[in-house]
């Protein structure tokens, strides 16, 4: 049975190509627009992974990362960030919130399937 990951990105562009790759590797495919979406979806469908965008509306990245690390249903699913934002600062609150890996846009697309690929060996 093919894994699932769960892109949640407000970018319609950067979600439509993630998706593209996953599927073209094999993976089962969840989008989200924004975190609340993505919340419900991974409480509904609990995904083998979760991919999350930083910079969205109305709660960003991190926030939803909260709320995900927070609900039984999807305390456990790792959670790489993928998102424009570089800053050390950033990458540790990212780390501090529970998050697996962090992928700066732009990203390569092997790169990406790879760190997706390791993130789901490692779990449990």
């Amino acid at each position: 049975m093919a894994k699932t990951v769960l892109v949640i990105d407000d970018e319609d562009n950067i979600r439509e190509c993630v998706t593209q790759a996953l599927i073209m590797e094999g993976f089962a495919v969840l989008q989200a627009a924004d975190g609340n979406e993505g919340v419900r979806l991974a409480r509904k469908k609990k995904p083998d992974l979760i991919l999350l965008d930083v910079q969205m509306d109305p709660i960003d990245g991190f926030q939803t990362l909260i709320i995900l690390r927070k609900q039984t249903e999807s305390a456990n699913i790792p959670v790489l960030m993928l998102t424009g934002l570089s800053a050390v600062k950033d990458i540790n609150q990212a780390t501090e919130l529970g998050a697996n890996g962090y992928i700066i846009k732009p990203f390569d697309v092997d790169r990406l399937l790879l760190k997706i690929r390791n993130a789901l060996n490692a779990a449990p």
